[in-house]
């Protein structure tokens, strides 16, 4: 560490570190303005030349609080000290910059410090909010199809080692079904819809919508529906994903705070593990709650529309929520109640919450 007392601000005569060109060693010096513009390091015992150069020719570090301040010599090596106001008298005489002087007498005020503080804070917060979500969005759109097509097979690919195993329905169950959803996927030609079967292993009863417009239904979610339209109710929410492209959106939104993430710490490992892990991105993402409810949206239009009882879709997400024992009726108020703090522990909406959605208009 160099040696110099901050209190010594005499600028012709600095104590410090002197590190010669292309060396770790240091040695003990001084720096002295000789000549009226020559800058001069000597050994601080011997007092032996160690480097000369005009003044201004040298490099003056940035100010940093009472971090140590470093000269750089035009031909090499760096003279170190803390007597921060010496350097910066002679900076003002040899090198002077309105930058350097403004930024340190900024730095120098505490109030600017906490308010920039709080505009970094406010900046990152609506960064996460709303800019990079829209420029996922934007970004989303413009995916071309086929790169769209491979990253679903990827990820079902993986899904499929991971999680699922072949459907147990028999083929006239799987066809009564598609039959059933048949008048869905007409209603919209242009989200590709496809719908494949799987048994649900860890994800249970469960559904899951892929971004080229293929839909996954479990056995298990089969299994606990009482009715078809609640089957109906689940794939339209699904379908409510894909037409607003959620599932890319998370994924691009996902990798953008993940670089940003690698760019402000260095961990570049991070930026492996984001490449890899993109087909699992999708199956492992908890939408957001403006996500869920676009979804949630798009399912209670399109039942209204065509006069599908709103009923199916809160008793099926009863069930998936709670078990097939759950009373909705006489639980729904004591719900309602939940402290709102979990709103924000919790990318999904509360249920209840989706519930009152979906009573009758």
């Amino acid at each position: 560490m160099p040696s110099t007392s901050a209190s010594d601000a005499r600028p012709d005569n600095l104590n410090g570190e002197w590190y010669p060109a292309g060396s770790s060693q240091q040695h003990r010096a001084r720096l002295q303005l000789q000549d009226a513009e020559q800058l001069v390091v000597v050994d601080a015992d011997s007092g032996v030349e160690l480097a000369r150069a005009p003044a201004a020719d040298w490099q003056f570090g940035d100010r940093l609080g009472h971090t140590t301040r470093f000269l750089g010599h035009p031909e090499g090596g760096r003279f170190a000290t803390k007597n921060q106001d010496a350097v910066d008298a002679l900076q003002r005489r040899f090198r002077p910059s309105l930058l350097t002087s403004v930024v340190h007498r900024l730095e120098s005020h505490k109030r600017f410090i906490a308010l920039t503080v709080l505009l970094v804070v406010a900046f990152g917060w609506s960064m996460l909010t709303w800019g990079i979500p829209a420029l996922a969005g934007v970004m989303a759109e413009r995916v071309p199809r086929a790169a769209v097509e491979q990253l679903t097979r990827e990820t079902l690919a993986v899904a499929d080692r991971a999680w699922f195993e072949e459907s147990q329905l028999d083929e006239d169950e799987e066809q009564r079904l598609r039959e059933h959803f048949a008048p869905i996927k007409a209603d919209h030609p242009d989200l590709q819809l496809r719908l494949l079967f799987r048994q649900g292993g860890p994800l249970g009863a469960n559904a899951v919508a892929l971004p080229d417009g293929t839909m996954i239904m479990t056995d298990e979610l089969v299994a606990l529906a009482e009715h078809d339209d609640e089957l109906t109710a689940i794939l339209l929410h699904e379908i409510g994903h894909i037409a607003h492209n959620h599932g890319l959106q998370g994924l691009i939104q996902s990798s953008i705070i993940g670089i940003a993430f690698v760019l402000l710490t260095g961990d570049a490992s991070a930026t492996a593990e984001i490449l890899l892990g993109a087909p699992l991105i999708i199956n492992e993402l908890s939408y957001s709650r403006r996500a869920e409810f676009e979804a949630d949206d798009f399912a209670r239009d399109y039942m209204l529309a065509n006069d599908i009882p709103l009923a199916h879709f809160h008793n099926i997400l009863w069930r998936l929520s709670y078990g097939a024992s759950f009373d909705p009726e006489a639980d729904l108020a004591d719900r309602r109640g939940d402290s709102p703090w979990s709103r924000y522990l919790t990318t999904h909406p509360p249920t209840p919450e989706r519930i009152e959605r979906f009573q009758a208009p």
